[in-house]
């Protein structure tokens, strides 16, 4: 059995032309993707939802949902662009992993005691803090399994406020668990 939330019949998220497909990015996709999502759904008809992204923008997607009313989601949101970048500098390009249960100190001595510079790894670490941007869900329908799983969400998102990288950003947003999302903007530095 399949549960949806109110959705506004007049709500259409399909505004943008389809991006091209890539080995981590779908066809039809917007060019920020979600990953991971968490979902909760409270006795009050709250609903939280909570994405990875991935792609232009890489950190956290929060949609606070609760109905109006008539039963139509709406709400706020929150853009968290915060990650770790273990890429390394010079090359942008992230080393393989040790084996498996390796620590680097130990890599680093099995690499030495077989006198093998060719295999020296290098772990990098860069903590990566572009701010937030938040905003108001004008409208939201979430679909659900009979198990609470997420199967789709949709959101019209409108921009208010920006910090660090995209203080003084303003717009719009569409949010599609399917497709991603897409921001369209104007200030911030971004």
């Amino acid at each position: 059995m399949r549960r949806s939330l109110p959705l506004l019949a007049a709500m259409v998220c399909c505004l943008s032309a389809p991006m091209s497909a890539g080995p981590s990015h779908p066809a039809g996709s917007y060019p920020t993707f979600f990953e991971n999502p968490r979902v909760d759904v409270l006795d009050d008809g709250k609903v939280v939802i909570n994405v990875e992204l991935q792609g232009e923008h890489r950190g956290l997607l929060t949609l606070n949902l609760e109905p109006n009313a008539v039963g139509v989601l709406g709400g706020n949101w929150v853009l968290a662009e915060r990650y770790t970048d273990n890429t390394d500098p010079a090359t942008g390009v992230e080393p393989a992993s040790h084996e498996d249960h390796e620590t680097a100190e130990l890599h680093e001595v099995k690499s030495a005691e077989a006198n093998d510079d060719e295999h020296v790894h290098r772990d990098y670490v860069r903590y990566v803090d572009n701010g937030t941007i938040s905003g108001t869900i004008e409208v939201a329908a979430v679909d659900l399994d009979a198990d609470g799983k997420l199967l789709d969400f949709r959101a019209q998102l409108s921009i208010v406020t920006g910090s660090l990288n995209f203080e003084g950003i303003a717009g719009t947003a569409i949010a599609e668990f399917s497709r991603g999302l897409l921001l369209t903007t104007t200030g911030g530095a971004r």
